[in-house]
């Protein structure tokens, strides 16, 4: 699963945890620290072995499900650390939002990530299913 780190991973973390985050107020660095998405892929490989081989060209679906999951569990396990800045000043404007409910955020977040991981478990296992085929005597179209 080493191209789960590479490109999107640290930008899908910050829009899921706040549109607004940019690599300024949450550097890349931070996102990819053991602690954070080091912890969630180890999470994601614990629920699917079988992550580690996932081809995103031969499997895109599964990269994807794969991916988001363990964006989401990464941003859960960043949330209760992000400041709750509910007011700031940009240029002549000043922004105000109400504080968010954290425990909240890290349920939605894990409840995500679940269901990404549940549809990996299901594609799986869906990939392996057998197509049955017949042959039938006589010719076609006459």
């Amino acid at each position: 699963m080493p191209h789960l780190f590479l490109g999107d991973l640290p930008e899908l973390v910050r829009k899921a945890l706040d549109v607004s985050l940019t690599e300024t107020s949450l550097p890349d660095e931070v996102i990819l620290t053991p602690i954070y998405a080091g912890a969630a892929r180890r999470a994601v490989l614990a629920a699917d072995s079988t992550v580690e081989a996932i081809n995103p060209l031969v499997e895109p679906d599964r990269w994807r499900s794969a991916l988001a999951a363990t964006a989401f569990l990464t941003a859960a396990k960043i949330a209760p650390s992000l400041p709750q800045i509910v007011e700031r000043v940009v240029g002549d404007n000043r922004l105000r939002r109400e504080k968010w409910d954290v425990d909240a955020a890290v349920k939605r977040l894990n409840a995500a990530a679940a269901i990404e991981i549940a549809s990996l478990t299901d594609a799986e296992s869906s990939s392996t299913r057998i197509a049955h085929f017949w042959t039938v005597a006589g010719g076609r179209g006459r």
